[in-house]
C-alpha cells in the first residue's frame, strides 16, 4: 500500500464550498465525495475497488447527510454545529480533500457576543502621585490645635548688651521690646451626600478613594495656606538674574538669624537651573535637584514648587516658624435616613505661626 500524505489538520473556523475544478454546490456532494475518499484510503492498492463496493462502504456521508438540510445550488449552506464538526473532523482524517473545505460555517463573532464576556474591572484608576507637602514639613511642628486661636509673643527688639568700661560705669541697656501674636485657626472641610448603597453593599473601594481623595485635598490647601503666611511675613532680599544669584542671595538674607534649613523655589526657577552654567555652580556648592522636586544645596533642603510664584524663590529657618494642626484630620459620616444617604465629610484646623520674620526671605529672579 502507498504511503497517503498526512493532511494539514483544520480548525472549526473553515468554510465549505468546493474544490477548484470540480464546485460542490450541496452538502450531500460534498458528503459523497468524503464518503469516496474514505473507502479509497482504506482499499489496499494496486487492486482498485469495484464502484459497487464504495457505493455501500460506510462512511461519515449518511451522518453528515442526514443532519444537514438541502441546499439550493450556488448558496452558501448553512451547518449546524454536529454537522460542521463532522466535517472537520472527516478532513483532519484525510477523508474529505483539503481543497473541498473552505468556508460554510457561520461567524460568530466577539462584538455579537460581547455580553457573553465580562469587563476587565480595574477599580479606581491611578491619577498621579498624592500631593507631598513641602512647606509645612520645613517648618517646625508646634502644638496641636486644641482651639479656634493660637497665640503667643515675639521679640520687636531683643535685648542686648554693648561693650562695658567698668568702674561702676553705667551697662548699656537697650529699649526691649515685645509684640503678641495672634493666629486664627485656619478651617478646612469637604463633604458630600452619598448614596448609602455605597456602604450598605460594601463599595470599600469606592469609600476608600472618597476618603483618601479628600486627605490629599487636604494635605495641598494646608500646604498652601502655609506657604502664604511664610511669603507675607518674610523679608524681600530684592532680585538677582540667575536662578542659582537668587537662591543664593535669599539664602545669605536669613544667615544673621540662623543657618538657613530649606530653600523653596519657583518652577521657572527650576526651568533656569538647566542652564550648564548653572548645573556647574550647582554641582559647585555640592548640591543635587531632582525631577521628584526635592534635592539639597550641601545641608539645606531644596525642593520645588508650584505654590510659589514662577520666579520666587523663598529660603527660611525651620526654627523661624511652627505649624499646628489638629491631626489627623477628622473623618464624619452621618445617616441620612429620609433621603437614604450618607452625610461623610472631612474638618481640619490648622495654624501657622511665624516666630522670626527675619529668618526667612524671599528673592525673584529678573
Amino acid at each position: 500500500m502507498s504511503k497517503r500524505p498526512t493532511p494539514s489538520r483544520l480548525t472549526a473556523s473553515a468554510h465549505l464550498t468546493g474544490d477548484a475544478s470540480t464546485p460542490a454546490t450541496t452538502v450531500e456532494e460534498i458528503a459523497a465525495t468524503a464518503a469516496q475518499h474514505a473507502v479509497l484510503a482504506s482499499t489496499p492498492e494496486p487492486t482498485p475497488a469495484p464502484v459497487e463496493e464504495i457505493i455501500e462502504a460506510p462512511a461519515v456521508a449518511p451522518v453528515v447527510a442526514a443532519s444537514s438540510p438541502a441546499i439550493p445550488a450556488r448558496t452558501a449552506p448553512r451547518l449546524d454545529v454536529k454537522a460542521a464538526a463532522g466535517l472537520v473532523a472527516a478532513a483532519n482524517r484525510g477523508e474529505i480533500p483539503m481543497g473541498q473545505l473552505t468556508a460554510a460555517l457561520s461567524d460568530l463573532t466577539y462584538t455579537a457576543n460581547a455580553d457573553t464576556y465580562p469587563d476587565t474591572w480595574l477599580g479606581n484608576l491611578w491619577q498621579g502621585v498624592n500631593y507631598q507637602r513641602r512647606f509645612v514639613p520645613a517648618i517646625g511642628a508646634g502644638a496641636p490645635v486644641t482651639s479656634l486661636k493660637v497665640t503667643g509673643w515675639r521679640w520687636n527688639t531683643k535685648p542686648a548688651v554693648a561693650a562695658y568700661d567698668g568702674d561702676k560705669e553705667a551697662v548699656a541697656s537697650n529699649a526691649a521690646t515685645t509684640e503678641a501674636v495672634e493666629v486664627p485657626v485656619q478651617r478646612l472641610a469637604g463633604a458630600h451626600d452619598i448614596d448609602r448603597a455605597f456602604f450598605d453593599l460594601g463599595s470599600s473601594d469606592y469609600v476608600a478613594g472618597y476618603w483618601a481623595a479628600l486627605a490629599e485635598s487636604y494635605a495641598k490647601l494646608s500646604d498652601e495656606y502655609c506657604a502664604g503666611l511664610l511669603i507675607d511675613e518674610a523679608q524681600n532680599a530684592g532680585t538677582s538674574g540667575t536662578a542659582m544669584g537668587t537662591i543664593v542671595k535669599a539664602a545669605m538674607a536669613v544667615m544673621n538669624e540662623g543657618t538657613p534649613t530649606f530653600i523653596g523655589i519657583g518652577t521657572s526657577v527650576f526651568e533656569s537651573m538647566a542652564a550648564t552654567n548653572t548645573q556647574d555652580a550647582l554641582a559647585f556648592l555640592g548640591g543635587s535637584l531632582s525631577f521628584d522636586g526635592t534635592g539639597s544645596l550641601g545641608n539645606v533642603s531644596l525642593f520645588v514648587s508650584s505654590i510659589l510664584d514662577d520666579y520666587t524663590v523663598i529660603a527660611g529657618v525651620r526654627q523661624a516658624a511652627t505649624f499646628h494642626e489638629l491631626a489627623p484630620a477628622l473623618r464624619v459620616q452621618v445617616a441620612n435616613v429620609a433621603n437614604g444617604g450618607i452625610d461623610a465629610g472631612l474638618f481640619g484646623y490648622c495654624a501657622t505661626v511665624v516666630h522670626n520674620p527675619n529668618a526667612l526671605a524671599t528673592c525673584v529672579l529678573d
